[in-house]
């Protein structure tokens, strides 16, 4: 996975967008817009936002697609973990 790139579109990062991971810890607002892009979408199931919706309740409502989120982790430490875990070669 490619470095943190907040705001700027995939395309400046210079990696092809499938290196990028974007986390959010909400369906709604975080991976269900970000669902389509070809970035990796990782959603931190914590918090109220972890729990209001699932993407097994019912995607639609999310606006979830088949396969989203890419992963899902528990911690914001997990996500490091799964990310570091998802490098080339490794």
């Amino acid at each position: 996975m490619a470095a943190v790139i907040v705001g700027a579109p995939p395309a400046l990062s210079g990696h092809p967008a499938n290196g990028i991971a974007y986390a959010g810890d909400r369906l709604d607002n975080d991976i269900a817009p970000t669902a389509g892009t070809g970035l990796v979408t990782v959603w931190v199931q914590r918090g109220p936002g972890g729990y209001i919706l699932r993407p097994d309740d019912s995607p639609s409502i999310a606006g979830l697609r088949p396969g989203d989120p890419s992963l899902t982790v528990a911690t914001r430490s997990g996500l490091a973990q799964v990310l570091c875990a998802k490098q080339p070669g490794n």
